[in-house]
């Protein structure tokens, strides 16, 4: 299973990064769409859509 992990801002992102490499989530970064947790105003970026749809 693939995740898409989204945020509002940088200080959100900060704080899932932070929260990923506790292992504080049933899931880890091998486990999201690009191994990255993305800003949400990247959504309808073209990259993100065919990782999505690849993953």
């Amino acid at each position: 299973m693939r995740i898409l992990l989204l945020c509002e801002g940088q200080n959100e992102e900060v704080l899932l990064n932070l929260l990923l490499n506790a292992n504080a989530f049933c899931f880890t970064k091998d486990d999201l769409i690009g191994r990255r947790v993305y800003p949400v105003r990247q959504l309808n970026n073209p990259i993100i859509k065919a990782l999505w749809f690849t993953s």
